[in-house]
């Protein structure tokens, strides 16, 4: 049984998707796609005329780590630069007593050694994979991989482990209520703005259409 797979969404997810039709299908093969970015929620608003509750990447990962502690699943965590995954890990550990995390993988990889990382998250005995390879890395990795994986679920996380292993500073919940992750994050990490440099296009293409 092929593993269940979770994308976060934001404005740039759309955006990509808007201008690639393979990746939007790939999207659509997701089990679930959650709204994380105001952007995008503000986006379907306008389509639908109906307000779309936001999860934020961070949030997921509580609620399903907290899951997983309570019923006894492991969690894999994958990705990221070197030993952040391993500082996510001891975080949530500490988040949550009793959580197991079965294994910890990090780096980024060719396609043609992916094989390589799925059996190691396959011998881990994990029911979660978090994967931080960022998009749409990550998305297309999950969906390459969705029938090999024997894990119940995968999750796509972005750059949630730089923020769970301390690297970076979680944003304020004040900022969480208005939306501003993405303003409090450009500020921790400049070298982001040229991604910030394709939303007046996100803007422009939302108002510019009725309906997706």
């Amino acid at each position: 049984m092929a593993c269940q797979v979770i994308y976060t969404l934001n404005a740039l997810t759309l955006l990509k998707a808007h201008d690639d039709p393979a990746y939007a299908a790939l999207l659509g093969r997701a089990d679930l796609s959650v709204v994380d970015g105001v952007g995008c929620a503000w986006a379907l608003k306008r389509w639908t005329g109906k307000r779309v509750a936001r999860v934020t990447g961070l949030e997921l990962i509580d609620a399903l780590c907290a899951q997983c502690a309570q019923a006894g699943l492991g969690v894999f965590l994958l990705g990221a630069r070197p030993g952040v995954a391993e500082r996510a890990a001891g975080h949530l550990c500490r988040k949550f007593p009793g959580l197991r995390v079965a294994g910890v993988l990090d780096g980024i990889w060719p396609v043609a050694q992916e094989a390589q990382a799925v059996a190691q998250v396959n011998a881990s005995g994990a029911g979660l994979l978090l994967v931080a390879l960022g998009q749409p890395r990550q998305e297309e990795f999950l969906d390459r991989q969705r029938e090999n994986l024997q894990v119940r679920m995968g999750l796509g996380v972005g750059g949630c482990f730089d923020v769970l292993s301390g690297d970076l500073n979680p944003a304020p919940a004040w900022v969480r209520r208005a939306g501003w992750e993405w303003l409090f994050r450009l500020w921790q990490e400049p070298w982001r703005f040229r991604r910030v440099l394709s939303l007046p296009r996100f803007v422009f293409w939302v108002l510019s259409t009725k309906h997706l």
